[in-house]
């Protein structure tokens, strides 16, 4: 019943509930082991506690207090998980080398890993093209040549890709992945796949960012009315230095 009563309280009329439940009385005795009904009052809500003795006073506010850390332990998962959906980070990007030869990698490895405790849907993203359609991911470098020649610097190409005739949402997440906890999408790499190279000798940064498949605003409302989480943020992975000597 207190429970019941607390719960329907405003959140800053809480503390002053919990401390009531603590709080001896301080009405005088009127008889041998019995005290007058007191009265408590939090904004609108008015509650009676009839007079009882010390004794049972105290195991009734104990009680209670343990009643109501129970109910915040069961709730608390829900809570949480209500949290992760309404837009915490739920994806990690991750990239990591892989046969290291002279000081350089013969391939990168990138993984989009689901790091919350629900289900995330997306759709496989494009490697080192630009995709609004599908999203994707996209190896960055900061390189220092060991000898700076003007004439050498600079690296890459571009590419795109794009749908003309979009679906509707509920339509592209036929295609979507579906990530467990836990899970990941691996994207294995190799310099066919790259917009650079590790020819020149110096120092190399590489990381990897993502980039997020176009969602309109009605449609990401409609996902999560739906109960469906996906990406919402881009993302920027770990950086990796190499040193190319030779």
């Amino acid at each position: 019943m207190a429970f019941c009563l607390l719960a329907s309280l405003k959140r800053s009329e809480l503390p002053a509930a919990i401390s009531w439940l603590f709080r001896a009385p301080r009405a005088k005795r009127k008889a041998p082991g019995r005290w007058p009904s007191s009265y408590f009052r939090f904004g609108g809500n008015t509650a009676i506690a009839e007079g009882y003795d010390s004794a049972k006073d105290s195991r009734m506010r104990i009680g209670t207090v343990f009643g109501l850390l129970v109910a915040a332990i069961s709730i608390s998962p829900s809570l949480a998980q209500i949290g992760n959906v309404t837009r915490a980070r739920n994806l990690e990007l991750n990239i990591e080398a892989e046969n290291i030869r002279s000081g350089v990698p013969e391939s990168l490895t990138l993984s989009l890993k689901n790091i919350s405790n629900h289900v995330v849907v997306l759709p496989t993203p494009s490697s080192e093209c630009s995709d609004q359609f599908r999203g994707s991911i996209s190896i960055q470098l900061d390189f220092t040549p060991a000898h700076p020649n003007p004439e050498s610097e600079g690296y890459g190409h571009g590419c795109g890709e794009g749908v003309s005739d979009w679906p509707s949402i509920l339509d592209r997440i036929k295609e979507w992945r579906t990530l467990r906890p836990g899970e990941s999408i691996l994207i294995e790499t190799t310099s066919k796949d790259w917009m650079f190279d590790f020819n020149q000798l110096g120092r190399y940064k590489v990381w990897a960012t993502y980039d997020l498949p176009e969602v309109s605003e009605r449609d990401q409302d409609l996902l999560l009315k739906s109960g469906l989480d996906f990406p919402d943020r881009k993302l920027t992975s770990n950086h990796l230095k190499f040193i190319k000597r030779r």
